[in-house]
């Protein structure tokens, strides 16, 4: 194997390590702008996701997303909530403890046009607090089982 060859190698399995670290290594996801479909996760994505735009997916509860907000619900892992905002261009965010969206929230998205839905499948169990970014009353907890 000549140095050409093996530069090419090497260039490659550092490719395929960055890729694997994006992969693993990333649990959030970039919002979507509404004019474009959110791709719907793999069977193989939902293990590495804490939760994820999914506007196909059924819905296993609804929260009304006004003021008030209406519904806390309890789900299973691997289940979707639908979020409708009848009003205003509020946003669906994760948000963390200290009233602020978590680094890497694994849904961030306004809604902009009303009525709007959107539709979210919660894959690891826990409790996930959802607000809005632009009305600090505007929260809910989705307990997922």
């Amino acid at each position: 194997m000549d140095a050409h060859d093996a530069g090419r190698r090497l260039v490659s399995a550092l490719a395929v390590l960055i890729l694997a670290a994006g992969c693993a290594g990333s649990a959030s996801l970039t919002p979507i702008p509404t004019s474009t479909p959110a791709p719907t996760p793999s069977a193989s994505q939902p293990a590495a996701l804490r939760c994820a735009e999914t506007p196909n997916a059924p819905a296993s509860a609804t929260v009304q997303w006004n003021l008030p907000v209406v519904g806390s619900p309890t789900i299973k892992a691997g289940q979707a909530v639908a979020f409708i905002a009848d009003a205003g261009t509020p946003t669906v965010t994760e948000w963390g403890t200290n009233g602020a969206a978590v680094a890497g929230p694994c849904i961030d998205k306004e809604l902009r046009t009303t009525p709007e839905t959107v539709v979210v499948t919660f894959y690891q169990p826990g409790d996930y607090l959802i607000g809005c970014r632009k009305v600090a009353d505007m929260k809910t907890v989705v307990h997922v089982q």
